[in-house]
Parts: C-alpha cells; structure tokens; sequence
C-alpha cells in the first residue's frame, strides 16, 4: 500500500518492458505540454494536453489495460486533440500511436490524423459547448467557465 492505496499487483515482465523500451527509444521528448487556441463560430476555444512520447513527425501515448482488444482506442480524443494542436502550432505530426499493454503483450494502434478527424472532433467539441450552455444554471464548477 502507498499512502493507504492499494498497489496494482500486477508484474511488468522483464521482455514487456524491453519491448516497449526500444520502440520509445528515439523519441525526442517525454511529457511534453502542447496547447493551441482553436477560433471557432462558437469563440475561441482552448485544447492543450500532455503527450506522453514526442518524435519529429509522430506522438505516442503510452497505454497499460488489463484486456486488449483490436482498436480499443479508435475512438479516443487524443489522436484527433494532439493532431489538431501540432497542425495549428505548424508542426503537424504524420502519424499518433497507441501503445499498449497488457501486462504480457505489447500492442501497437497508429492513426493517420486527417481534416476529416479534426472536423469531427469540433463537431464534438460544438456539442459539448452547447450542452454546458444549455445546463449552466445547474453547473456549481466555476472552473468550466474559467473561473478558479
């Protein structure tokens, strides 16, 4: 236990970890923040996150699940988000990889980002506004509205 948590019990194998080792060894940074400013018919809207492993052309999201399967994260944000970002701040990225674990495997999902995800991803972003809009006499967190 650590700090009256329990601890995952589950040991990283010695051959998993030097698997997911030598695919993140050429990365050029780790934890890296990246933010851009989004103008949108609905104002400015902010996207910013943590990439977990960095590359000229590439991010990679390091990933550890109990049951894997094919294409788990398709649906995820942070291939469309972190594309978006790099795009908008002139470094945009050719591929965003998942990798993945499961304590005995190492698993690999690459997307190609394309306008096709940026648009969907502000369509989804739109929604979500319009959804706080709608409710915001029953919202109590002042953060959502970038208050403290």
């Amino acid at each position: 236990m650590i700090d009256n948590k329990p601890v995952l019990d589950i040991p990283f194998k010695m051959e998993v970890v030097n698997k997911i080792f030598d695919k993140l060894k050429l990365c050029v940074s780790k934890q890296q923040y990246m933010e851009a400013v989004i103008p949108s018919n609905m104002g400015y809207i902010k996207l910013y996150g943590i990439a977990d492993f960095e590359y000229p052309e590439m991010l990679t999201d390091l990933k550890t699940t109990e049951h894997y399967s094919c294409n788990k994260y398709k649906d995820y944000c942070q291939c469309p988000v972190y594309s978006l970002i790099r795009k908008v701040n002139g470094k945009p990225i050719k591929a965003f990889k998942y990798l993945v674990t499961d304590f005995n495997k190492v698993y690999q999902e690459t997307y190609i980002p394309t306008e096709h995800m940026h648009l969907k991803l502000m369509n989804l972003l739109y929604e979500f506004i319009n959804f706080i809009e709608y409710f915001k006499n029953h919202i109590n967190n002042q953060k959502i509205f970038g208050g403290k």
